[in-house]
């Protein structure tokens, strides 16, 4: 009896102090891996989670007691991710959405592991001073996060670890997502805490965050914090006040403030250019321009344009959508060319709608979009019928009602990573903890099962090579193909990288093809044609596949075709850029590569042909105009370089000294 207690409190501590070490992924960080804020984190936490869920199912299979209870939440949770899983199988590519790629580390794997945690959290943590130690932990995080972010802030540049800032979280937005479930964790201890002391700590500690998100740049999180914060007063007038006056205003401001809100959101967020209800010209499109031109000015000046790409997509498939991870499809072939410039963002690539709706509706369908709101609505149901039954106190209710609303409208401007994922399913674990009355099962540790137990590390041991090490392995791989200096070394670790894992072997391929290539530009002369040869093959090989194994993807097919036309395989070359220009027909990246190509094969007037094409696509942009310059001076045809000039100049006299450049260089190529 003594060994079975023995063991069931050795899984119990290897679960607990598991779960309580996997809150610091948001710290992890790594130069030594490809994607240093998102990889080393994502597998950090895939491997606690392994070692804590693996443990867990050796423990639940042992003893009654740690058996999940099926409630409201685990049950929603449960619809959410049958609903990842089949927009991931009749998506349009099964292998992206579920491994994802080391810059998001968001797919159907993720997932599941994000399952892992909830179903051990909800089945070990049974007493609420697990949970309150739990949130002191997060807290303690990101109070940490909040120092690296103000020193980055006062510009110590040992502490600023990338250019979008961030802190160890790489990106404003990412760590304005984290840092807002903190928040409310502190705000949550602050009134669940009798202790003053312990009061004043934890007041202390969300006034001492709130400006760190803020001097961050993270601009829809502070909003949605303070929103949230507001939120809080409306319902304690709404619902504690004794003055009736009070109650009556507390409700009126909610009913306001949420028509408001919805107003705002329509406005913003309907598809295509005009209103469905309103005529050009009124004062309701006057007031939407208003209001898109501001959010603009707040956000990124490409954002419409991506969510009017995502609600395309849905059209084209409305029920499971594209599968997760394959947004990239669906902004790819609605391209539109402004998005090279200024006036558009400049940023041509995008993965994510940026706004969970779009996101969601476009990757994976009505299926999708209805069960991640379930996560949300199941949760205010267990919260606010718990509190009319008087089973809880108003402010664990409100407090994790304005957290979940705060959250949800900051994601209308951003995405998830897998560290606010990580809180946002623990916070979903604390609500179904709420739920009262559930079933108190035995606690009795049984005679261990060697044939359980054999399986269960058995597929822990596969599960943790496969999933965690392999993908570490291959990751490390890259940066070291990159690194070494020795031709054969290279070639070496480029095979490691991209046998080792499927993780992100899209991503692999693209990153490692375009590295090459310019490595070989660079060092040509240092190295044999063998030595050459071997890279081009092994990377060429590895690009092909992907166009094997997709529905097309854009950047494989320019990819190969930037390889094509540099090895002098012009024939390939065409191809490829042709399925590159079928695939996105209204991409200036392809009639570019395409101007090359024909550039190279002295084939000028074809050149030219595709240089006006992407001249007519983008007028405003300079590297289409710039190309034609120099395939015209190539021509030695004054005649068109006058032409060119004056049309050039005609869109933007600005552009005079640059075409002065390009023409008084000594030697132009078109490459």
């Amino acid at each position: 009896m003594d060994n079975k207690n023995t063991l069931n409190n050795i899984c119990l501590k290897i679960i607990k102090y598991g779960i309580f070490a996997s809150l610091i992924t948001p710290l992890i960080y790594s130069s030594k891996y490809y994607f240093p804020f998102v990889a080393p984190k994502s597998l950090f936490f895939m491997a606690i989670v392994e070692i804590v869920f693996f443990t867990w199912l050796f423990l639940a299979f042992h003893n009654k007691k740690y058996r999940p209870n099926l409630n409201t939440i685990v049950a929603a949770v449960v619809l959410f991710i049958l609903a990842m899983a089949a927009s991931s199988i009749f998506g349009v590519d099964f292998s992206n959405s579920f491994w994802s790629k080391y810059e998001r580390m968001t797919g159907l794997l993720m997932y599941f592991h994000l399952f892992g945690l909830f179903l051990t959290l909800t089945s070990v943590f049974k007493k609420k001073r697990d949970w309150k130690e739990l949130f002191a932990a997060s807290i303690g995080v990101g109070l940490f996060i909040a120092v690296f972010s103000y020193l980055e802030q006062l510009g110590f540049k040992e502490w600023a670890l990338s250019k979008k800032k961030g802190a160890t979280l790489g990106n404003t937005s990412f760590l304005g997502s984290y840092m807002l479930f903190n928040v409310f964790f502190a705000i949550y201890l602050f009134f669940k805490t009798k202790n003053i002391t312990w009061k004043a700590i934890w007041i202390a500690a969300a006034i001492f965050m709130i400006p760190a998100v803020w001097v961050a740049g993270a601009r829809a999180a502070t909003v949605s914090i303070f929103g949230g914060i507001a939120l809080i007063g409306l319902l304690y007038l709404a619902f504690e006040s004794n003055n009736k006056k009070l109650k009556i205003t507390g409700i009126a401001l909610l009913l306001i403030s949420a028509i408001f809100v919805s107003s705002v959101g329509a406005l913003l967020l309907h598809p295509g250019n005009e209103l469905w209800f309103q005529k050009e010209g009124t004062k309701m499109h006057q007031v939407e321009d208003f209001l898109r031109t501001k959010f603009v000015n707040l956000t990124n000046k490409a954002r419409f344009i991506v969510w009017d790409a995502g609600f395309k997509g849905f059209k084209d498939k409305p029920v499971f959508g594209w599968g997760p991870e394959n947004f990239k499809y669906v902004f790819i072939r609605d391209f539109d060319p402004c998005m090279f410039t200024e006036r558009c963002g400049g940023v041509p690539w995008f993965d994510r709608a940026h706004n969970v709706l779009y996101d969601r509706l476009s990757t994976t369908g009505l299926v999708g979009i209805l069960a991640y709101f379930s996560l949300f609505l199941s949760s205010l149901w267990v919260l606010w019928k718990n509190y009319l039954k008087k089973n809880l106190d108003f402010w664990t209710v409100s407090i994790f009602t304005a957290l979940l609303a705060a959250y949800l409208v900051q994601n209308f401007t951003v995405f998830d990573m897998p560290t606010s994922y990580m809180v946002f399913f623990i916070t979903l674990g604390f609500i179904s903890f709420l739920i009262p009355n559930q079933k108190e099962k035995e606690d009795i540790f049984r005679e261990i099962s060697p044939f359980a137990t054999f399986f269960i590390v058995i597929f822990f041991v596969g599960s943790f090579s496969f999933f965690v090490i392999q993908p570490a392995q291959a990751n490390k791989s890259m940066i070291k193909a990159l690194s070494v200096q020795q031709p054969d070394q290279k070639i070496e670790e480029l095979h490691k990288a991209y046998e080792t894992s499927k993780l992100g072997k899209y991503q692999k391929r693209n990153f490692l093809g375009r590295e090459i290539r310019k490595y070989l530009q660079q060092n040509s002369k240092n190295l044999s044609q063998k030595q050459m040869s071997d890279m081009l093959n092994l990377v060429i090989n590895k690009l092909e596949k992907t166009r094997e194994e997709t529905i097309g993807d854009y950047r494989t097919s320019l990819e190969l075709g930037k390889i094509y036309t540099l090895t002098g395989q012009f024939n390939k070359a065409e191809e490829v850029l042709n399925e590159a220009k079928s695939i996105s027909p209204t991409n200036e990246q392809t009639y570019w590569e395409l101007v090359k190509l024909e550039a190279s094969r002295k084939n000028y007037e074809k050149a030219l042909e595709h240089a006006d094409k992407a001249i007519e696509l983008e007028p405003d942009l300079f590297q289409s105009h710039s190309l034609a310059l120099q395939v015209a001076k190539l021509m030695g045809n004054e005649e068109k370089i006058n032409q060119i000039k004056e049309r050039a100049l005609n869109i933007n006299p600005k552009w005079k000294n640059s075409i002065d450049q390009i023409l008084n260089q000594g030697q132009n190529q078109a490459q």
